[in-house]
């Protein structure tokens, strides 16, 4: 296995070049065998795999009770381990909660979950669907903080797929004035930004890298979307761009590649970045994305179909037709909206009732 220096707050530390992330544990993708994902999960660990990231999203939970069954008798020196807080229910109007209290509940409930005693890195998630970032600073860190000072956790991480929000949230932690020092931001994570048909991720490394803050890419097949079989149904893509990534797979399957060791291999080949979170449930497909990061190579037909591909289909692309993240945003506050109105609806008809009586 291959390994690249991660930036953390006061150091760094070695991680290997693809990680092991569990969003797919969370059924994202389809049904989930748990004494599959376990040995997935260990098989993982053995082949030199040492970073793990998980959330209390995943499955609402399923994906870091799965993760605790798998990690027992492992040995906790062998592997770095981070989950998340802030987003939590389906339920739209429950799905998010950077609260004090919820969050110093989540980390004990991640805890309990996960059977570890320790956390490495706690991250806060999905911040950008938040219209105001104060409660962040107010209540999430300080919440944070007290893992860090009783050394339960190492280290305090930002994930969003807007690296601009990112930007912005560090850009703020550096100029508070309400607190004698600056919050410990250590790594940020980011998905769907350094893949085939954009790598927006790799043009802000110089923004992380000067401040010290370790970077860590997600998703290389940007969820399903650069795979034989297609994305899922909620993926948030433009048509544009789903229809762009069909038409290269469907090249690359008529030429007996598959797309995604291609996106996988040039995720993790990077040597720019440190390391690259990749998700499945099945033991055989995981096995072939730590295969294709520990590779030396591609094959030279291989290699071939990467750069017409690239050339083919993504090349002309813009941000507009590659970024989500408003669209998603938009998304969000349509469905809170609605099922806020629902809410008060039912409690006018129950009123109602009640005056009836």
């Amino acid at each position: 296995m291959k390994y690249r220096k991660l930036a953390v707050h006061g150091g760094e530390i070695m991680v290997s070049t693809i990680s092991l992330g569990t969003g797919s544990f969370g059924a994202f993708y389809g049904a989930v065998d748990e004494e599959e994902g376990i040995r997935l999960v260990r098989e993982t660990l053995k082949s030199g795999v040492n970073l793990i990231d998980t959330s209390p999203w995943y499955g609402q939970g399923k994906s870091e009770t799965l993760l605790g069954k798998a990690l027992q008798g492992v040995p906790r020196n062998s592997y770095y381990l981070a989950t998340k807080v802030g987003r939590y229910e389906l339920d739209y109007l429950k799905m998010f909660d950077f609260s004090y209290q919820k969050t110093i509940d989540s980390v004990n409930s991640s805890f309990d979950k996960l059977q570890v005693s320790h956390i490495d890195f706690i991250q806060i998630h999905d911040f950008e669907f938040l219209s105001d970032f104060s409660i962040i600073f107010h209540q999430t860190l300080p919440a944070l903080m007290t893992f860090i000072q009783s050394n339960k956790c190492s280290y305090i991480g930002i994930t969003s797929y807007s690296i601009q929000k990112i930007q912005d949230l560090i850009s703020l932690n550096e100029s508070l004035s309400f607190s004698s020092s600056k919050f410990p931001i250590s790594t940020i994570l980011t998905y769907s930004r350094f893949v085939l048909y954009e790598t927006i991720l790799l043009r802000q490394l110089e923004f992380f890298s000067s401040r010290g803050i370790g970077v860590i890419n997600a998703a290389p097949v940007s969820m399903g979307i650069l795979t034989d079989s297609g994305p899922p149904a909620w993926h948030p893509a433009s048509e544009k761009l789903k229809k762009r990534c069909k038409l290269a797979s469907e090249y690359a399957l008529s030429e007996n590649v598959s797309i995604s060791k291609l996106a996988v291999y040039f995720s993790t080949h990077n040597k720019k970045i440190p390391t690259t979170l990749v998700s499945s449930p099945k033991e055989n497909l995981m096995r072939e994305n730590v295969e294709t990061a520990r590779s030396e190579k591609l094959s030279e037909k291989e290699e071939k179909i990467l750069e017409e591909i690239m050339k083919r289909f993504f090349e002309d692309l813009t941000e507009e037709d590659t970024d989500w993240s408003e669209q998603e945003q938009k998304k969000y506050k349509a469905k809170y909206e609605q099922a806020l109105k629902e809410k008060r609806d039912k409690e006018e008809k129950g009123e109602e009732k009640g005056e009836e009586k």
